[in-house]
């Protein structure tokens, strides 16, 4: 984020009209009014949060084709946090803007992204549809009589595997219908086929390629 020293709001409001030829002020005016926002008041004084705001809405503004953000919801409360969500949202629905947003808290991303690309070292691990993430990865938790041969799951491609007492749970990629498949054939005790969060779909692909530290830990 850049603020001009002693801009206010609407000052670096004007800046960006100057820039933008679609910019739209009376939007920044509104946003501001619903965030509760002072336009007069020097964006120094504003708090973090309240300045990613202030960037946001600047930003929205522009009614650009594409908008590209940066830890948008970085130090902003919950109930804030929501009301921007629903502030892009709201933009993307008026017209046909691109949002691309980074943030390192998959959280954040579940509820209001349409695609996903994890990067790492610089590249694209990998890139999806959110709704088709977690059916390339599946998380099974098994219970068996005896002890649970993570061998009979060879065919497949085991991503991580888990035990407590009695209870394995395992990451795998696949198809769920053949895993589901073949652990029937053991006669589990447990069986059950769990959600993963984009945070364990990010996880459990960072550990495939040595990015973990639970040896430190």
């Amino acid at each position: 984020m850049y603020f001009f020293p002693n801009y206010t709001l609407l000052e670096m409001a004007e800046f960006y009209q100057s820039m933008y030829k679609n910019f739209d002020m009376e939007n920044v005016k509104y946003l501001a009014g619903v965030l509760k926002l002072n336009l007069k008041e020097k964006i120094k004084n504003f708090s973090k949060g309240m300045k990613r705001q202030c960037a946001l809405i600047c930003a929205i503004s522009t009614n650009s084709d594409y908008i590209f953000l940066d830890e948008t919801f970085d130090g902003i409360d919950p109930v804030v946090r929501n009301l921007l969500k629903k502030i892009i949202r709201k933009q993307m629905e008026k017209k046909p803007t691109t949002v691309i947003m980074t943030s390192h808290n998959l959280k954040e991303l579940e509820d209001i992204c349409d695609n996903l690309g994890l990067l790492y070292k610089g590249g694209i691990l990998f890139e999806s549809e959110i709704g088709s993430i977690n059916t390339n990865m599946v998380k099974v938790q098994i219970a068996v009589n005896g002890e649970f041969d993570p061998n009979c799951l060879s065919d497949f491609n085991v991503m991580n595997i888990k035990k407590v007492g009695s209870v394995s749970t395992i990451i795998i990629k696949g198809d769920k219908e053949k895993i589901e498949e073949k652990l029937k054939f053991l006669n589990p005790l447990v069986l059950d086929f769990l959600p993963l969060t984009l945070e364990e779909v990010f996880i459990y692909e960072m550990e495939v390629l040595g990015y973990e530290f639970n040896e430190i830990i």
